[in-house]
């Protein structure tokens, strides 16, 4: 089972039925009360950013919708590139 597919079963597991929002994530699960745990899981966003964890990533979607910019969407679980992780 490849990492995407598993992380939608533990999704599924954990939050069932509306854990998925584009077919990837909820970030309204993710980013409760805008705390995040410390936990690397990362993934890269079409932004060309690697954000440490989904919850880091959808912090940032809310950021954005707070000031009316465009979100990011993930292009693939996993780092983006080598240049480190925010």
């Amino acid at each position: 089972m490849n990492k995407a597919a598993f992380l939608v079963v533990i999704c599924f597991v954990v939050y069932g039925s509306n854990c998925l929002e584009n077919d990837i994530l909820d970030c309204a699960k993710q980013a409760h009360a805008g705390i995040c745990p410390m936990i690397l899981d990362p993934v890269c966003g079409t932004d060309g950013q690697t954000y440490a964890n989904p919850c880091l990533f959808c912090l940032e979607n809310n950021e954005r919708k707070k000031i009316g910019a465009a979100l990011v969407e993930v292009r693939q679980f996993g780092n983006c590139h080598d240049d480190g992780i925010l």
